[in-house]
């Protein structure tokens, strides 16, 4: 009888314990859903409607400064959205609680665009995460981003005359560091042909238009000779592989606009057996008259258990996916360094 009348008080107490409890939560004014998230506010549900004044955007991290930013990255997705049907983005709702995604083709221009100046309109602190709603000026926006599209604009005009000026290598090598630039400016025309109705865009067009042909007469009127050892054979491969797809035109004989110098330098150690090497590439670029235009230097380790020549097979693959990442024109020095 003892032992029934304690296990029956232990039970009414943990009623009233969980009455308790619930009155508490309940003085709040929150909703919990299970594992104690609060359900997500009516703002973050349903985000305000964008109009012809303002663009509305809502994110979630786990700061506000994070927050902020991804829902000015919000912003940005319904710009980039109304000029690309290739994004896929969704908001799914399960039990009241938001899991918002965006994966696109376009998710780097998002990334890149910004907006200076914003205003934060809410937030909502969760036990493990922020969410923020932003509002973006729709005019004031089209005034940053145009002053921000005249500036490249002229950096990209002032190039191209430079570029005239010159000739051979060196106007390839202008032609190639504009291509950021000219990125720039298809860019910002995209965002502002979303934000602005009635932007015209045909100057702008025009002058990327003239970057790309020059560079593509640039380099249709260039040839170049690679110059190896044949124990550089492998990786010379590399080099000329990488120019092919880059449509550099390659000749094997005769005259040249530029000599690709190949020449690699091997550094073996024995360790526990294993055959370990360190390849060191050297590739210099020269006129057929033998001013020096460009030299990088690229390195990549190989093992063995077996030989060196596996070694090497091994360190080689690794240069592929070394040179690949950076790619023909910074390799041979057209982006400017030397």
């Amino acid at each position: 009888m003892h032992e029934i009348t304690k296990s029956f008080r232990g039970r009414t107490y943990g009623m009233l314990l969980l009455l308790l409890l619930g009155g508490c939560l309940a003085n709040t004014g929150s909703t919990f859903l299970s594992g104690g998230q609060k359900e997500a506010p009516a703002w973050v549900l349903s985000p305000p409607a964008d109009t012809s004044a303002v663009i509305y955007g809502v994110g979630e991290g786990t700061d506000l400064d994070e927050a902020r930013l991804a829902a000015l990255r919000d912003v940005a997705a319904k710009l980039r959205v109304s000029i690309s049907a290739s994004t896929d983005s969704q908001v799914n709702v399960s039990n009241n609680f938001v899991d918002r995604s965006s994966s696109s083709k376009v998710s780097e221009e998002v990334r890149k665009t910004t907006f200076a100046k914003h205003q934060l309109e809410k937030t909502e602190v969760y036990p493990h995460s922020v969410y923020a709603l932003v509002s973006v000026d729709r005019q004031m926006l089209v005034n940053e981003t145009k002053s921000r599209l005249d500036e490249k604009d002229r950096a990209l005009r002032a190039g191209l005359d430079s570029a005239r000026a010159r000739t051979g290598l060196e106007r390839l090598r202008i032609a190639s560091q504009l291509k950021p630039v000219a990125d720039d400016v298809v860019d910002l025309l995209s965002l502002m042909s979303s934000a602005s109705q009635g932007f015209s865009r045909v100057a702008y067009t025009k002058q990327v238009d003239a970057w790309r042909q020059l560079n593509d007469d640039a380099l249709r009127n260039l040839s170049f000779r690679l110059q190896f050892q044949p124990a550089d054979q492998d990786v010379a491969n590399l080099l000329r592989q990488m120019m092919s797809e880059s449509e550099y035109r390659i000749v094997e004989t005769g005259q040249a606009t530029g000599v690709v110098q190949v020449s690699t330098e091997s550094t073996y150690q024995s360790i526990y057996g294993s055959t370990q090497l360190q390849l060191k590439l050297h590739v210099s670029l020269r006129s057929e008259e033998g001013r020096v235009f460009s030299q990088k230097e690229y390195q990549a380790e190989g093992a063995s258990l077996e030989d060196r020549a596996v070694a090497r097979q091994a360190a080689v693959r690794k240069l592929a996916g070394e040179l690949k990442k950076y790619g023909a024109a910074e390799v041979l020095g057209f982006n400017g360094a030397h």
